[in-house]
């Protein structure tokens, strides 16, 4: 577990990063961004504006940082392929991007494979 002051440094890395991100976000996905949520573990998530959720998971490392562009990139790929209506997704699984989940309200869930 990192240190506290690891945390920190971290969280203050992810805070610069996800300005970026939030005004770049829209664009690319083509949902509006109403905030990001960093958690105690260091699990990101996008909250966006219709209510809908996306778990992009730990983000405090390098390493785990450097995984966030084909996260978006499977986000981007899933919202261009029309096959997911936003109003009814609870929340988007993109943890692992090549294998995005998408339960809706319902009980279903749309599996999408995505080839960064």
């Amino acid at each position: 577990m990192p240190s506290l002051a690891a945390a920190s440094q971290s969280r203050g890395r992810y805070w610069y990063f996800s300005e970026s991100m939030y005004s770049s976000l829209p664009g690319l996905i083509g949902q509006d961004v109403q905030s990001f949520t960093l958690d105690s573990c260091g699990n990101l998530t996008l909250n966006a504006r219709k209510g809908w959720k996306a778990q992009f998971g730990r983000v405090l490392t390098p390493e785990e940082r450097s995984t966030l562009k084909d996260k978006v990139a499977a986000l981007k790929a899933l919202g261009a392929s029309g096959q997911v209506d936003f109003a009814t997704v609870q929340y988007v699984n993109v943890m692992n991007p090549t294998a995005v989940a998408v339960p809706y309200h319902d009980g279903d869930c749309l599996a999408l494979a995505y080839t960064p």
